[in-house]
């Protein structure tokens, strides 16, 4: 293997590279081979499905998110919790899961 050694000044990147760069992202797009192709397109692309397991997805988290919620609550009216966190901590920790159970995207 060589090392060409060109002066930074004399030369454009492509030059260095004897044209293997590539000049932009469509070059780099067309230029990629069918397997990787495939590869990337079923990475890269949204489909209705993948849409509807998010919001299934966000749903079964706001479930969750409220179940701990009401847990929380059970847990420090009937003192258990009292025992092993201080009370700004279980409101802290009842912010957080209170944030989880709105929010749009959890």
């Amino acid at each position: 293997m060589s090392v060409e050694i060109f002066s930074e000044d004399s030369i454009s990147p492509s030059e260095a590279t004897n044209g293997l760069m590539l000049p932009d992202v469509k070059a780099s797009m067309a230029a990629r081979p069918a397997r990787l192709k495939a590869r990337t397109d079923k990475f890269y692309e949204i489909l209705p499905q993948s849409a509807k397991l998010s919001q299934t997805d966000t749903a079964r988290a706001k479930a969750v998110a409220r179940e701990l919620l009401k847990n929380l609550e059970d847990d420090w009216n009937f003192g258990d919790l009292k025992n092993y966190m201080s009370e700004e901590n279980y409101l802290s920790l009842r912010s957080c899961a209170e944030q989880s159970a709105s929010a749009e995207n959890p």
